[in-house]
């Protein structure tokens, strides 16, 4: 879905797939997946009103936190993210 609306750069790939490594997701359940990727953003990310630009993506992972715009564009990423796990685990 992200790629439908957004090309991510090399920069941001990189951190996705190392982000997918961090997590490691050893269970081949799904429900398991997406529990791992919503608590290590409801944990790890914070939104805010300080930052008044949009970052990148992996400016967004290596410094966990965003805008609100930027908060838009990383929930995107989280559905890339769980289609890679969802395919690949």
């Amino acid at each position: 879905m992200y790629n439908s609306f957004y090309q991510l750069s090399k920069g941001e790939q990189k951190a996705v797939n190392d982000l997918i490594k961090k997590l490691e997701i050893k269970s081949s359940i799904d429900e398991q997946k997406v529990r791992a990727v919503e608590n290590w953003t409801k944990t790890e990310i914070s939104i805010s009103d300080a930052i008044t630009n949009n970052p990148a993506l992996d400016e967004i992972i290596e410094y966990k936190q965003t805008s609100k715009s930027g908060a838009t564009r990383y929930l995107l990423l989280c559905s890339t993210i769980l289609t890679f796990l969802l395919n690949l685990c």
